[in-house]
């Protein structure tokens, strides 16, 4: 029992931070990934697979890894090895029937994984969206009008904006704010936002 208490949480640790490790290098977002509900999923099947062998792993080589490591080490190792293992293996498994291709393990778990990556980069760029729409919105009433202009111009022409180009721009969002019912201000503190959020920020602390 007392094993058993070890084994699944590590096991099912060990396929979260494979997960995490395997994603980010894409996404590029911790909160987006743990705001994913389908990454949950794929890391309840990968779960399942690396407690399965896990349970390979311990009852054909656990002896030997106890007497290679010691039996200190000998369970975390079982779980890292059975991990290796689940990844290595799921690339090339296919379960056939009467010699027939039932299913590529291998690629049903690949289509999950851009399924999730694609899952991922849509709550990453909401999230995006809605801080430079938060930021945005502090740097309108922070900011007056002459100052925003000035900053617009300044991230537009660190963006490759031209000064025709940026003023053809200012022009046309004070025209489309006016038919609408939107504060000009705000709207190009929106564009900022979005063009360079990172200066954003820092025009709202003062910088």
């Amino acid at each position: 029992m007392s094993s058993a208490v070890f084994e699944i949480p590590a096991v099912a640790i060990a396929a979260f931070f494979y997960l995490v490790l395997d994603t980010y290098p894409v996404v590029k977002s911790f909160k987006a990934t743990l705001h994913t509900g389908s990454f949950y999923l794929f890391w309840l099947v990968l779960t399942t697979l690396n407690l399965i062998a896990y349970g390979v792993l311990k009852i054909s080589a656990a002896d030997k890894i106890d007497k290679l490591v010691g039996p200190g080490l000998a369970p975390l190792t079982l779980v890292l090895l059975a991990t290796i293992g689940t990844i290595g293996v799921i690339q090339s498994l296919t379960i056939k029937l009467a010699d027939f291709k039932f299913i590529d393990i291998g690629k049903v778990i690949e289509g999950f994984r851009v399924i999730v990556l694609a899952d991922i980069s849509k709550i990453s760029a909401d999230q995006e969206r809605l801080l430079a729409m938060a930021i945005a919105s502090k740097l309108s009433g922070k900011l007056d009008l002459h100052l925003l202009r000035t900053e617009y111009a300044a991230v537009m022409r660190f963006a490759g904006r031209t000064d025709l180009k940026i003023a053809e721009e200012l022009n046309q969002l004070e025209k489309d704010v006016a038919a609408g019912d939107f504060e000009f201000k705000r709207a190009i503190a929106e564009r900022i936002a979005q063009v360079d959020i990172r200066r954003a920020q820092q025009l709202l602390r003062g910088l």
